[in-house]
């Protein structure tokens, strides 16, 4: 005669449920432009970001991603890239190009700490200044930079 066993799980096949994908609305939203990146290494990480998604994570041709590239660069970023074809095989070589030159956060945040010294004390636009200064932090933390270092502190006292 057989017993069960408490301890033995249930092996019987269980109902699997699909998770329901999710719905999605129809809206009709304004079409997004393409972001203008003029080389200021500052704001090379929003670039980036806007252009990824826009451009670089889709299923385009080569060709057309670094058509867009290209045509979203001003300045010296354009500059920069001068001379390169208009050819599949360019668009990588121009795209790590950019962040090599552009993608370092350690000149990002020498910029930064220079704009941070350089805000003039003035009372009849502390609100400006204070406000300047906040958009800086953010950017600062946002690369990665401690602002609780002493060292960090003469910025601000200046």
């Amino acid at each position: 005669k057989l017993t069960p066993n408490p301890n033995q799980q249930d092996t019987s096949p269980t109902e699997i449920t699909k998770p329901t994908p999710p719905t999605y609305t129809n809206v009709n939203l304004p079409q997004l432009s393409l972001p203008v990146f003029n080389g200021d290494p500052r704001q090379w990480r929003e670039f980036w970001s806007s252009f990824n998604a826009a451009v670089h994570s889709q299923t385009i041709l080569e060709i057309q991603k670094l058509s867009y590239l290209i045509s979203c660069l001003k300045g010296s970023a354009l500059q920069a890239v001068r001379g390169f074809d208009i050819a599949p095989e360019n668009y990588e070589v121009v795209r790590k190009l950019l962040t090599e030159k552009y993608g370092d956060s350690s000149m990002a945040t020498k910029l930064l700490y220079n704009e941070l010294k350089s805000i003039k004390r003035n009372e009849k636009e502390w609100i400006e200044a204070v406000e300047k200064r906040e958009r800086i932090f953010r950017q600062l933390e946002v690369l990665g930079e401690n602002l609780e270092h002493s060292s960090k502190e003469s910025v601000v006292e200046s």
